[in-house]
């Protein structure tokens, strides 16, 4: 309703009949549209159209007009609204982002002139709903030249890695947070001889890595050590890809910067970029020729930041602001949400908090809405505390809880696969997963973790409790957005009675 549809695409049966029983609540829309043929015992339907009906039609009109599509295209203006992407909500109602063909055009040429991606074969398995998997999943690689491979599932994201061979490919953080736990627990299962390998190569490659990101070149030697290292750990994972990728590209969250050096000692490197729907979406990203472990990297041609420093409690911080050929011309139908989200001069509030570095490379250090003080008036930064402790061996997921109060905790949802796999091994036993996080030992199991991240922190950021929840936050039950963001409304009203034991 608020962007005013008048087709609606499904496809499949169920959503028809979802779709057919709110079409009285529906007063712009004039028809369905089945992406196959229409279901046995809708034949009789008007206002429902078959993907092969509406062919058959398109095809009638063209034989009848055949410059109509020519003359269409000639109409369109750059500055012409191509599309609605709407918010993911994390902060309140989704919000429909104005975005012209002008806007998506210049950032595909931007980005193009940043990350080598023509002639590509790209995986993607992010929704298409989302401005980062129009850009990195479509737009561009259309644009130049590309193949675009769309998989299955993210369970079976590894067998089409394989299966596809992809060259590039685009996630959010979580992908690699994964991977990056599940190659941890490998090595960990094996003997101490192949731990002691892996280890030796992990820090060969790391020392090729920050030679290679600070452009330096690398020593014949320490080259040979890294084929050693190459032949021997790292083929493994080059294997696990598809055998073809020259980088990964992430965005949507904060990807740490441990998981990013990570990847690159194994060699393979994790292209970090920075946007937002309403910048459609690209600002910044690292490139094989500029990049820098934990930055966003440099700002893309065409595109201006600026850091609101006069505003901010940190030095050398502040508000990102943007100006640049890629900026929405607002929300729809929100004048007011359109001002609040531009300066007095122009220039767009991303509500994000960065510095920039003495080479041009933009970091991001938290949210303007995100950081918090408690009641003690001490400001908190809950990325930090996040990446800490999600790098922990059994905490897959972190909701930092603490405004005004008295000390900070979080809602903790474990990663019950190797959980489980521990539990096991220690002869705890659980019938199921609530079961499990109601375990006094499971409890000091990850007690003991946070104590570790504890350690790092100053002691007003430091975790004086925690609560375990019994399944992981999904974008099914609405906690998180298709990016993977959480939504903390819906997680402070679902999960109110853990948040209240928290400060019970």
């Amino acid at each position: 309703n608020d962007c005013e549809a008048r087709f609606i695409l499904v496809e499949n049966a169920e959503k028809l009949d979802e779709v057919l029983g709110r079409m009285g609540d529906l007063p712009n829309a004039e028809a369905v549209v089945m992406m196959g043929p229409i279901p046995d015992g809708y034949d009789d339907k008007d206002d429902i159209y078959g993907m092969d009906e509406l062919y058959a039609k398109g095809r009638a009109f063209l034989q009848e007009h055949p410059d109509a599509l020519d003359e269409r295209i000639a109409q369109i203006e750059a500055e012409d609204l191509a599309s609605f992407v709407y918010t993911s909500g994390t902060t309140g109602d989704p919000k429909g982002v104005m975005l012209t063909h002008h806007n998506f055009a210049s950032n595909v040429r931007a980005v193009e002139e940043v990350l080598p991606l023509a002639g590509q074969v790209h995986l993607g398995f992010l929704p298409l709903c989302h401005s980062f998997a129009r850009i990195a999943d479509q737009f561009v690689p259309y644009s130049f030249g590309s193949t675009v491979c769309f998989a299955e599932s993210i369970d079976k994201l590894t067998e089409n890695m394989q299966e596809v061979h992809p060259t590039v490919m685009s996630s959010v953080p979580r992908l690699y947070e994964k991977m990056h736990s599940r190659i941890l627990e490998g090595v960990q299962e094996g003997s101490p001889l192949k731990q002691k390998i892996f280890h030796w190569a992990l820090g060969v490659g790391s020392e090729v890595a920050h030679l290679k990101a600070e452009g330096e070149e690398v020593p014949a030697g320490l080259k040979m050590k890294m084929s050693i290292a190459h032949a021997l750990v790292f083929k493994k994972l080059d294997d696990l890809t598809g055998g073809r990728l020259q980088f990964f590209v992430s965005g949507g969250a904060a990807l740490s910067k441990e998981i990013q050096e990570f990847f690159a000692s194994a060699g393979i490197w994790i292209m970090q970029g920075y946007g937002m729907t309403e910048t459609s979406p690209v600002i910044s990203a690292n490139s094989p020729e500029n990049f820098r472990f934990g930055s966003v990297g440099k700002t893309v041609p065409g595109v201006d930041v600026r850091l609101d420093e006069d505003n901010w409690h940190t030095e050398g911080e502040g508000e990102i602001q943007v100006q640049g050929p890629n900026v929405t011309q607002g929300y729809y139908k929100l004048p007011d949400k359109t001002d609040e989200l531009f300066t007095e001069d122009g220039w767009l509030r991303t509500g994000d908090v960065g510095r920039i570095d003495e080479d041009g490379f933009l970091y991001i250090t938290d949210r303007v809405k995100q950081i918090f003080k408690t009641a003690y008036g001490k400001y908190i930064v809950p990325n930090k505390l996040e990446a800490k402790l999600k790098a922990q061996n059994h905490i897959a997921q972190v909701v930092i809880i603490g405004e005004s109060k008295k000390y900070v905790s979080a809602l903790l949802a474990p990663d019950f696969e190797r959980l489980e796999k521990w539990a096991n091994e220690n002869g705890v036993a659980f019938q199921d997963h609530e079961d499990l996080v109601e375990n006094q030992e499971v409890k000091d199991l990850i007690w003991s973790q946070v104590e570790e991240v504890n350690q790092e922190l100053a002691r007003y950021e430091q975790l004086k409790r925690v609560e375990l929840l019994p399944r992981e936050l999904t974008v099914e039950e609405g906690e998180l957005t298709p990016t993977l963001k959480v939504k903390m409304r819906v997680v402070e009203e679902r999960w109110a009675d853990k948040i209240d034991a928290l400060y019970d």
